[in-house]
């Protein structure tokens, strides 16, 4: 055991403790900087075709589907249920800091086309 370790004292005894509305105010401060770097990162993927495995329909907006990129980004995007459990190409739209928006590349349109008659 480390000489400075306090072992019969819990961390709350401790009488430097940070006062919540400061902690609370620098865990906000920390959050706006992740969210604004993964905002970043995301918006570098706009106008890209990237391709998705769609898991189906989005659970906050069933009329969208959901899947994600290979990267695991979390990409909601119109179609039909059918591409459930399908690699999708989808072209980026829009993002935010935790999910992207598109829809189906049209030359991925076309191949699903032929590709969902031939499996039915």
């Amino acid at each position: 055991m480390r000489p400075t370790t306090i072992t019969s004292k819990p961390a709350i005894w401790l009488t430097d403790q940070i006062d919540e509305g400061i902690k609370a105010q620098r865990n906000h401060d920390l959050l706006e900087v992740v969210d604004e770097s993964a905002r970043r990162t995301n918006e570098r993927l706009v106008g890209r075709t990237l391709e998705v495995l769609c898991e189906g329909p989005s659970k906050t907006n069933p009329s969208r589907l959901m899947g994600r990129t290979r990267t695991n980004k979390i990409t909601l995007f119109e179609g039909s249920d059918e591409f459930a459990g399908i690699l999708v190409d989808v072209r980026i739209e829009r993002a935010t800091g935790f999910s992207l928006y598109g829809m189906p590349d049209r030359a991925f349109q076309g191949k699903m086309t032929g590709y969902l008659a031939i499996i039915r």
